[in-house]
């Protein structure tokens, strides 16, 4: 890779060890990845944890899983919905 737009962190893992984050982006400079250890360390939800000199965004991403599963399973019982149709956001939880 000749660089990167951003690199984004989600589910449990991603969204809360920042020991997790700072060991992957530690060994991403050379693809403009700087993380603000501050912003780093506090992130739980959808934020921007990128250092003023990074040349490519780092985010932390909030996920909900137990909610793709559950519109999977019901697109799978009712046979309405196709799996591509199930990964676009909803307009509203039912």
């Amino acid at each position: 890779l000749d660089g990167l737009d951003i690199l984004a962190f989600t589910g449990g893992v991603g969204q809360h060890l920042s020991e997790l984050r700072r060991a992957v982006t530690d060994r991403l400079t050379h693809l403009g990845i700087r993380v603000d250890p501050l912003l780093d360390k506090e992130a739980r939800e959808d934020a921007d944890i990128s250092a003023p000199a990074a040349t490519s965004s780092t985010v932390v991403v909030a996920t909900a899983e137990h909610l793709t599963m559950a519109r999977e399973a019901r697109a799978r019982v009712n046979g309405t919905q196709s799996a591509a149709s199930i990964l676009r956001p909803p307009s509203r939880v039912e």
